[in-house]
């Protein structure tokens, strides 16, 4: 394997002095690249460890609140000359939500928020791709929370690709960064405090399979 020796070293000083290797940090520095021909066509999975799905509202004017869901997984599959046929997969682990402290935690996963025991997963399935710009585009879909189905648009940002000597995988990274309203999703208490109005937050990387 051609960088085994590489990886054996690592294992053996650690990643912290990896900087301190001859060579190593070009060798294991992937080449990113952002025109079309990067988005090589195939089926893509997310790698769970480098990604992150977060969202912020505004409280009551004061403040900015924001949680996370540390656990998803998603799937994308196009062709590179039809990247408007795209499909985009995501599964979200509704019980992997963390905000502000763990009784606050609970209270949204609890009956009169999420409700995560009757409804563990949130999917959003896309219906339409758009290219907007070199490395921009917009995909909607429809997104699934508890019982309900509504709308939802992102706007996503196409950050490259590149042969990840590492992991050996080739790998898309993407950020995406859309709109909903909580009242869409029978999630709107407490308006008159907490904005209806949230953003979503996307950061991850696909790799092909």
């Amino acid at each position: 394997m051609r960088f085994a020796p590489i990886l054996l070293a690592l294992s053996l000083v650690g990643c912290a002095s990896l900087a301190d290797l001859p060579g190593v940090r070009d060798v294991l520095t992937p080449a990113v690249r952002q025109e079309q021909a990067a988005l090589k066509p195939g089926l893509y999975r997310l790698d769970p460890d480098h990604a992150s799905l977060s969202f912020s509202l505004d409280h009551m004017g004061l403040s900015t609140l924001t949680g996370r869901f540390d656990r998803l997984e998603a799937s994308l599959n196009f062709d590179e000359a039809t990247p408007e046929a795209a499909t985009l997969d995501v599964l979200v682990d509704m019980n992997s939500l963390a905000i502000a402290t763990p009784d606050f935690t609970d209270t949204l996963k609890g009956s009169d928020w999420f409700d995560v025991e009757a409804a563990p997963q949130a999917r959003f399935v896309s219906t339409g791709i758009s290219v907007t710009g070199a490395n921009m585009g917009e995909v909607t879909g429809d997104l699934t929370i508890g019982e309900t189905t509504a709308p939802v648009t992102l706007t996503v940002t196409f950050n490259g690709g590149a042969e990840v000597p590492l992991t050996g995988a080739y790998t898309l990274g993407f950020d995406a960064e859309g709109l909903l309203n909580r009242s869409d999703f029978g999630l709107g208490r407490f308006s008159s405090f907490v904005s209806d109005e949230v953003v979503i937050s996307f950061s991850g990387e696909f790799q092909r399979q």
